[in-house]
């Protein structure tokens, strides 16, 4: 895994309204996660991405956006805007920051952010990094895929780690809360 785990990259959608519950979700992500000292980075739009970031502001954390150029600025919560042309470049540049990902509720966007993330690690273009995702949403997606890639060995997690199951190997993680997330993170971060 990652020797020094400090930056985690936070997917969700961009769509979503504070009235829904999938914004106090990514809110309380950016806000645990904060409290830990990891820094936030995401999209940098609204959403997701501005929850998140708000509550990571309000822990005290570093957030970093990535945003395309020709989309307009980010929210007022991000603290450093990277820029990149593209939504590629974009989509790489988030790869390359992330010690970690957390994949929230979200489309297709998010649907390639993650399938970006997990490839990357398959075709060893990148170190091993936890991929959580936060609630069962992609689940079905997850299982679907699984039928198509080799297999590899999947244990249980360790015993202290509640709320946490291993869906591919080792880094490929579902946790069914904020609390668990923040838990597997910070035992990885001490394990490094």
């Amino acid at each position: 895994m990652i020797d020094n785990l400090q930056s985690i990259v936070v997917f969700g959608s961009g769509t979503i309204q504070p009235s829904d519950p999938v914004y106090q979700l990514a809110y309380q992500v950016g806000f645990q996660l904060g409290r830990l000292g990891f820094a936030h980075i995401c999209g940098g739009y609204g959403g997701t991405m501005e929850a998140g970031a708000k509550g990571a502001r309000m822990a005290g954390a570093k957030t970093i956006g990535v945003t395309v150029e020709s989309w307009g600025p980010p929210n007022p919560h991000i603290m450093e805007n990277i820029a990149m042309p593209s939504l590629f470049a974009r989509i790489e540049k988030l790869m390359e920051l992330a010690d970690a990902y957390v994949v929230l509720p979200g489309g297709t966007g998010t649907l390639i952010e993650l399938a970006t993330a997990w490839e990357r690690i398959i075709k060893k273009i990148d170190p091993v990094k936890p991929i959580l995702l936060l609630t069962d949403f992609w689940l079905p997606v997850i299982n679907l895929l699984k039928t198509q890639l080799p297999k590899i060995q999947t244990k249980n997690p360790p015993d202290d780690l509640k709320g946490i199951k291993y869906l591919y190997g080792e880094f490929l993680v579902i946790a069914e809360s904020v609390e668990s997330a923040a838990q597997l993170l910070k035992y990885l971060a001490k394990k490094g």
